[in-house]
């Protein structure tokens, strides 16, 4: 008698890390969907970072904090 199970797992990366992605099992799919930006929030980063000289790594992570905190100090001005 032969038993098959099935086994699913299912894995999110942080945006933060970068390279090859891979798996070292037998009879895996790896899917990597990787999401762009609409035309609009890209445009909002860009006048971010030469408005205010923002290089930070990885961008979305820059770009969220450093909104956070701008809309802080200009809400307690």
């Amino acid at each position: 008698m032969l038993i098959f199970l099935e086994y699913y797992v299912c894995v999110v990366f942080p945006s933060q890390d970068s390279g090859d992605i891979g798996c070292t099992c037998e009879n895996t799919t790896v899917f990597f969907a990787k999401p762009v930006p609409d035309e609009k929030y890209t445009a909002q980063y860009r006048q971010l970072t030469e408005k205010y000289k923002l290089k930070g790594k990885p961008a979305i992570s820059a770009a969220f904090y450093f909104d956070v905190a701008l809309r802080t100090l200009l809400a307690t001005k």
